[in-house]
């Protein structure tokens, strides 16, 4: 009679991917779209009179007020869930774990502090990473572009002088000054009155501009690592220094200097670091170098 030695092996359980919580997301989603129309429409809407709280809580329900908001809350939204989407989408073409995007709802400002996936798995490669990355900033830029276009269209010329008084001065990334050089012949002491498309169109191309910062873990230091390697080591620390230097002229650079501090200006090392990416990314990286320039201002808002 012969005898068998058996061994038992336990299998271990495969992790579900991409479970997501849809109360969550969608509750924050519907949050965030009250917040963004309420202060889109305090932002952008004409004055309305509010003499009493009675008469201040009504423009509240106001259906002009809210039709003003909705203006600008839609499309801005839309934006910020393109470029949320632009990375999920990529993570679900690679099997990487990723969560639904979580909007961030805001009672000051414009509404929202933006949104965010969180990634449950590691980066496989440079180019994953690279896809992961750049699926982002590419959908934003594209979401963003239509309204850009049509809301500075819409827009309408005012003398500076006449409304110098309690004025807020954006910036102009380098998209809406060719758009309006090729739209508008302005005076020296006029500027454009954002529509409300615009103004959302702004705000993604500020979003885009700051997740193209070439640091760490923002999109751009995912490109700019998965394009040179190591390199990106060697040129964080300069462009840092001239981030701070920026931060003269427009205090919040300040802030995103501390943030990258304390997130870290070096991205980690993938085991691929030193094998370059195909020609076609390449490209695809160049062509987000000059999303960056068409989206970067020096100083947003002053």
């Amino acid at each position: 009679m012969s005898s068998y030695n058996y061994s038992v092996e336990y299998a271990q359980p495969v992790k579900v991917k991409f479970r997501h919580n849809w109360p969550l997301s969608i509750a924050l989603l519907l949050v965030t779209l009250g917040t963004t129309t309420l202060m889109g429409a305090l932002w952008t809407a004409e004055s309305l009179p509010a003499y009493t709280l009675r008469q201040f809580m009504l423009r509240f329900v106001s259906p002009a007020f809210l039709s003003q908001g909705l203006k600008f809350s839609l499309p801005l939204l839309f934006i910020l869930l393109c470029h949320e989407m632009g990375h999920y989408l990529m993570c679900r073409r690679y099997r990487v774990d990723a969560t639904l995007p979580f909007f961030i709802p805001a009672p000051i400002g414009i509404g929202t502090f933006g949104a965010f996936i969180k990634i449950k798995d590691p980066i496989p490669s440079k180019r994953v990473l690279f896809d992961i990355g750049a699926g982002g900033p590419l959908a934003g830029f594209f979401a963003a572009l239509p309204f850009a276009v049509y809301g500075i269209w819409h827009s309408h010329p005012e003398s500076l002088i006449k409304s110098a008084d309690g004025l807020i001065t954006l910036g102009d990334p380098l998209l809406f000054k060719l758009l309006t050089s090729a739209m508008w012949q302005l005076g020296p002491d006029v500027a454009l009155m954002l529509h409300p498309f615009a103004f959302a169109a702004w705000i993604g191309m500020l979003a885009t501009m700051l997740n193209l910062l070439p640091f760490g873990q923002l999109d751009g230091g995912h490109v700019l690592y998965a394009v040179f390697g190591r390199w990106q080591r060697k040129v964080a620390l300069p462009l840092f220094v001239v981030l701070l230097i920026l931060g003269l002229f427009w205090w919040m650079w300040f802030f995103w200097a501390a943030f990258i501090l304390f997130m870290g200006p070096f991205h980690p090392r993938l085991w691929d670091e030193g094998v370059p990416l195909d020609r076609k990314r390449k490209l695809i990286g160049a062509f987000l170098a000059l999303v960056f320039i068409l989206s970067f201002m020096p100083v947003p808002a002053r």
